[in-house]
């Protein structure tokens, strides 16, 4: 080095005309950027504000002079490229914030870490070096630290070096730390030849300066360097930018700071790995920076895992008493993957994982085991130098459910499934359904109830994971898949619920909900439709029946879309077949009248019969439709036999409280007189949609559905099939719309034809205090009637109605069946309750009432107020937290009303009266008060005159005596005056003498 100037080239690199040959490579590679200059991270082809600016500036930046910074630089390495492509515009360079630390003592001949710049056009795109342009990374003066004791910082502490791999940092052999140009076809002779650890396609204008220390390391310790990175066209400088460089030999004196990120949960038992399937929702990740928001690396760089630095994590716990107790401590060996190489998960999705960027996945193994699930949530530590960063994490127990054994309820308005009619009823959870929905609907709860064998298993993690496809638009929650994905913990009663919601259905959106989490068995994936309503069923009321021959007959047809809604206006074809009584020419089939479904889904077709038909001839009729354009629906066949129409001699009822009796099963119970539940009413069924059709399941012989059987008999004791048998249900009782007993929506009366053995079972549903259900032909009828119970627990509303003179609150049920027993407090705003009180509280009677009276001069509010919360608080359209019917009002748990009290009438007399007695006697004493007063006056009077006399008396006696005082006075100063003057007479005389 001796004798060479401060310019001496061998401390720079040149790398300019043929050492770049024209290989197209891979575009669009993933970039670390430096803040500075706005280029996107892993994105380069995205042009940001500054490099658009760039853009425009190109022409001006090209014809600008600037000096010559390369004089004065002692440590400098030039880039450059003979090779024609797009003209460099500006660069972006990988190194986080502008800022690298670098950790650990060196090696000699080896470089301490790299910077990679990518070169990018005025489009933004990468692009590598034209003839005559060069990068330029050099240490000046003003980039040195300060100087400390014994170390004066030089421009020559670094040197630099390209290198084919920014992490391994390997040479360049092609290249030439000579002023010379570089031959073409030597080793590794590539422009723009840099990749990442094993991103080998990342390479299209990407250029990497390793830089390299003295062999004394007198440098490492000594504070922080900045070098300066210029992009160049001969004398035009197109873009400069500094970077921040520290060299350390302890990670103690690196600055690192540490975050910590988690999401999910940590299940004992378990292994928490984070991978691309679960990084939206479940993972644990730090992040490692230097002070200055830069990377941190180590001088291990013989590996793509060593040069990362060395994370150390524990998990910890605290329990209840606020001890806190390390569960696992462990390095990249153990546990936890504190490595951040291509091999381990780096947070991204599956097409971003990038390694060594400074952010590490966390892996919790075996560990796990030892976590108490009821102390969550956990603690992750991450500690690196003198940096120690946390964050909590849940931790659940293991899953412990059955799939066969829990259940599954999937609940909205007009929901509709074939194969579970009932949207309350719970179904096994390992079955997959599909359910319709009303493009009104907008949101739809999937609730789990999780089970082990027969217990309900509280704190047990289940995951919902929810899949929007079709027409489903954006605002929809949760989101689709893992992004959204939803861990919920069951509660006491083993549930576990999510509710979808998608703010304006369209038509064919559709959500596919999986639940994991269960120990055996797979949930039954639930799929929700979004649909408007078309027609999809035609169904006959009856399917066989006898009839007179030449008689008119009628048969009526409902019409149903997919949610077994009934649907008006549905136009329809009836047809005969050939070989029909009643069946004319082709064309006269043809053209029968159509018929249209009313408001209850019906239409009737009514016709007469050959009279020309024989015994045993028979009609088959049927019906299509293609109402609203959808494919052609047909109904099934109705036969109608022609001959003798049998009498029903007798109707014989039985009935069976257990809903679930199948016609062959046992029928003990005969129609009686005594109603059935005389003793012990059925419980009345508030959680069901009476809106929907409701399914027959469950074999409760105490609630409100209860089993019909009757069977028509002819006089000779044969079948009476094909008869009709009108069935009613008083007020108070409903019963499916079938004659089988199957599921259906609720009606009050059905013609029904007995079947093959005489048979017509009907499911019975009371929403009343008592219903008789009757079944009659011609003169023959059976009856049964069944008493019903409202619980306390179904109380919903409380009324107020009445005048002052008697206040009655009423206590009802969602059916407005009186609720007894029920704590109601009445208050009144004026005057008092009848009892005196202000407010009070009472019991409703068997009615459902209270009464009160009120005593108020003039208007007066009353309040009712619901003790107990019962059904009082449910939302409109729900009995607590089942969703019903939508058109049920909101539970009402307060009631006022407005009365005008006339006061005690006797009470307020009395009061008059007592209060004129007692002015009365007030103005008696009154009186005697001023009688004695004046009295009292008149004996002063008196005195005060003998006083005044004594005083005139005893005045005279003075007057007299002074007078008489005086008289003596008097004579005695004549006397005096005498001797006074005779004495002025003796004296003038003596005088005169």
């Amino acid at each position: 080095m001796t004798g060479f100037s401060k310019f001496s080239f061998l401390r720079r690199v040149r790398l300019h005309d043929g050492d770049c040959g024209a290989v197209a490579r891979a575009l669009h590679h993933a970039v670390k950027s430096s803040s500075l200059y706005q280029a996107d991270l892993g994105m380069v082809s995205r042009s940001t504000n500054e490099r658009k600016v760039m853009s425009k500036k190109a022409f001006f930046r090209r014809v600008a002079t600037t000096a010559v910074t390369a004089l004065g630089f002692s440590a400098l390495a030039i880039i450059s490229s003979p090779v024609a492509s797009a003209a460099a515009n500006s660069f972006s360079l990988s190194t986080v914030n502008s800022s690298l630390t670098v950790v650990g003592s060196g090696t000699s001949g080896r470089s301490l870490g790299a910077i990679r710049v990518t070169v990018l056009n005025g489009d933004g795109d990468a692009a590598n070096l034209a003839e005559g342009e060069s990068l330029t990374i050099s240490l000046v003066s003003s980039g040195l630290p300060a100087a400390t004791t014994g170390f004066t910082p030089a421009t020559t502490d670094y040197t630099f070096e390209e290198v084919t791999n920014r992490v391994l940092l390997s040479p360049d052999t092609g290249q030439v730390i000579e002023t010379t140009k570089r031959t073409d076809g030597v080793a590794n002779d590539k422009t723009g030849n840099c990749v990442d650890s094993t991103d080998t396609d990342m390479t299209v204008g990407d250029y990497c300066f390793a830089i390299k220390y003295n062999a004394s390391n007198v440098a490492m310790d000594k504070g922080q360097y900045t070098f300066q990175i210029r992009l160049s066209d001969g004398s035009v400088t197109y873009q400069s930018s500094t970077v921040k460089f520290k060299w350390v030999s302890d990670s103690a004196d690196s600055g690192a700071v540490i975050t910590v990120a988690t999401a999910g949960a940590l299940v004992v038992g378990s292994t928490f790995i984070n991978s691309a399937a679960n990084y939206a929702s479940d993972y644990a990740k730090a992040t490692l920076r230097d002070a200055d928001g830069g990377r941190i690396v180590t001088t291990d760089t013989t590996s793509i895992s060593s040069v990362e630095p060395n994370l150390v994590v524990t998990s910890e716990e605290t329990d209840a008493a606020g001890t806190t107790s390390t569960i696992h401590t462990s390095s990249a060996t153990a546990g936890w993957s504190s490595s951040d190489t291509g091999t381990a998960f780096d947070h991204g999705s599956a097409t971003t994982n990038y390694a060594n960027d400074g952010v590490y996945g966390l892996n919790l193994a075996q560990a796990v085991v030892a976590h108490d699930a009821t102390l969550t949530p956990a603690t992750i530590r991450v500690r690196y130098g003198l940096a120690n960063a946390t964050a909590t994490i849940a931790v659940r127990s293991a899953a412990t459910a059955n799939a066969a054994s829990s259940t599954i309820t999937v609940t909205g308005d007009g929901l509709y499934n074939s194969t579970a009619a009932d949207t309350v009823t719970a179904f096994n959870a390992e079955t997959a359904l599909t359910w319709n929905a009303p493009l009104t609907t907008t949101s739809v709860t999937i609730k789990v109830r999780a089970k082990d064998q027969t217990t309900a298993q509280q704190n047990t993690p289940l995951t919902f994971t929810v899949t929007w496809s079709g027409n489903a638009t954006g605002a929809v929650t949760p989101v689709s898949g893992v992004t959204g994905r939803q861990t919920v913990t069951t509660n006491s009663s083993g549930d576990a619920s999510i509710t979808i919601t998608q703010t304006s259905p369209l038509q064919g959106s559709q959500a596919i909900v999986a639940v994991s989490g269960f120990s055996e068995g797979t949930f039954g994936n639930q799929t929700i439709i979004w649909k408007a309503p078309e027609l999809t069923t035609l169904t006959p009321e009856v399917t066989a029946f006898k009839a007179e021959i030449g008689a008119s007959n009628s048969v009526r047809i409902l019409a149903r879309d997919q949610f077994a809604n009934p649907m008006s206006g549905v136009i329809m074809q009836p047809s005969f077949t050939s070989t029909s009584a009643t069946y004319g020419s082709a064309a006269t089939n043809a053209a029968r009248a159509t018929i249209a479904s009313g408001s209850d889904g019906y239409a009737t077709f009514t016709w007469t019969g050959a009279a020309t038909a024989e015994a045993d001839d028979v009609d088959a009729v049927s019906f299509t439709s293609t109402y609203g354009g959808v494919s052609s629906k047909s109904s099934g066949t109705i036969t109608v036999t022609y001959g003798t129409v049998p009498v029903v001699a007798t109707l014989t009822g039985y009935y069976n409280t257990d809903q679930s009796t199948a016609a062959g099963g046992t029928w003990t119970d005969l129609f009686s007189t005594t109603p059935i539940g005389a003793v012990d009413p059925l419980d009345l069924q508030t959680t069901l949609n009476y809106s929907l059709p409701v399914v027959v399941s469950g074999s409760s012989a105490t609630d409100s559905q209860v089993k019909l059987r009757v069977r028509a008999l002819t006089s000779a004791g044969a079948a009476a099939t094909g008869v009709p048998v009108t069935v009613t249900a008083s007020a108070g009782g409903h019963f499916t719309d079938s004659c089988t007993g199957a599921a259906g929506r609720v009606v009050t009366t059905k013609t029904c034809y007995p079947n093959t053995t005489g048979y017509i079972y009907i499911n019975t549903i009371g929403t009343g205090t008592s219903a008789t259900y009757t079944f009659t032909s011609g003169a023959v009828s059976a009856s049964q009637t069944i008493y019903y119970e409202t619980a306390s627990g179904n109380a919903r509303f409380v009324t107020l109605t009445g005048d002052a003179s008697a206040v009655v609150a009423t206590v009802t049920d969602r059916f407005g069946n009186p609720v007894s027993g029920i704590a109601v407090q009445i208050s009144t705003s004026a005057g008092t309750l009848g009892g005196g009180q202000k407010t009070a509280s009472y019991n409703t009677v068997t009615d459902g009432t209270v009464t009160v009276s009120v005593e108020a001069d003039g208007a007066a509010t009353v309040t009712a107020y619901a003790t107990t919360a019962n059904d009082h608080t449910s939302l409109a359209g729900y009995v607590g937290a089942v969703s019903v019917d939508s058109s049920l009002a909101a539970g009402v748990r307060t009631a006022t009303l407005g009365v005008t009290g006339t006061g005690n009438a006797a009470k307020n007399a009395a009061e008059a009266a007592s209060d004129a007695a007692l002015e009365a006697i007030d103005a008696a004493n009154a009186a005697t008060d001023a009688a004695n007063l004046a009295a009292e006056a008149a004996d002063a009077a008196t005195v005060a005159a003998e006083e005044a006399r004594d005083a005139a008396d005893s005045a005279t006696a003075a007057v007299e005596a002074l007078a008489s005082e005086v008289a003596t006075l008097m004579a005695a100063l004549k006397a005096q005056i005498t001797t006074l003057a005779n004495t002025g007479a003796k004296i003038a005389k003596k005088v005169k003498a």
